[in-house]
């Protein structure tokens, strides 16, 4: 497992079309710094729920300049981890850094 996959299918168009091609997106499986950062947030006890009911949970690190540290969890059946419009299927978990 080294990544997941999320994209649209539809039962009800007979050929794949070149949109539906176009939105695949592809989450890496986290490793490193990022995997323990992941560890860490999951921790959270929002993040425990989130990802006890997630089916196809995703996670990603964002950093900002000002040294802060987002981990975005989501479950891809409804949302992206990352996504501006995540909806209620999301969760940000602020993290310290690890080398502190």
């Amino acid at each position: 497992e080294r990544a997941t996959y999320r994209f649209g299918l539809s039962l009800w168009k007979e050929n794949i079309d070149d949109q539906a091609l176009e939105s695949i997106v592809r989450f890496k499986k986290l490793d490193g710094d990022e995997a323990v950062l992941v560890e860490k947030a999951s921790r959270d006890e929002r993040a425990q729920i989130l990802l006890d009911f997630a089916r196809f949970p995703a996670a990603s690190v964002q950093r900002s300049c000002a040294e802060d540290i987002l981990v975005q969890f989501a479950d891809l059946r409804f949302t992206e981890p990352g996504n501006a419009r995540r909806g209620n299927f999301a969760l940000e978990v602020s993290v310290e850094p690890t080398n502190r």
